[in-house]
């Protein structure tokens, strides 16, 4: 069994820590919201170099993910991951008031506003 180890680099803002500087510089861009990686195209930053990299396949219509059903190619591996789902029916994304199930958070986050509007 692991025994969790405190890291040597400590975050300033909270009691993250890793033995990487560069994971605690990254991780303290989530408090202060430095994004030192803008998009020359369209000006887009982000705290994180790789975000950047993927962020630029939109502007050249790179799309390296495939799938395996039907072909259709993706620029993000998390959008083939959920263009999945319409081929194998999961719905993980289930409304604790009525059982509905979806395919995406967004569409339970809106289906999820019918169960809080007031009764006429």
């Amino acid at each position: 069994m692991h025994k969790w180890r405190e890291g040597r680099h400590r975050c300033r803002y909270c009691s993250y820590s890793s033995n990487k500087t560069t994971s605690v510089t990254n991780h303290e861009r989530t408090h202060t919201g430095e994004k030192p990686f803008p998009c020359e195209v369209c000006g887009k930053a982000f705290a994180l170099k790789m975000n950047l990299t993927t962020h630029q396949r939109i502007h050249v219509g790179e799309k390296p993910f495939e799938c395996d059903t039907c072909g259709r190619r993706f620029g993000y591996s998390s959008h083939l991951t959920r263009h999945k789902r319409t081929h194998t029916g999961d719905c993980p994304y289930v409304c604790q008031d009525c059982g509905r199930a979806f395919i995406q958070k967004g569409n339970l986050d809106t289906h999820s506003l019918v169960h809080a509007r007031p009764f006429s």
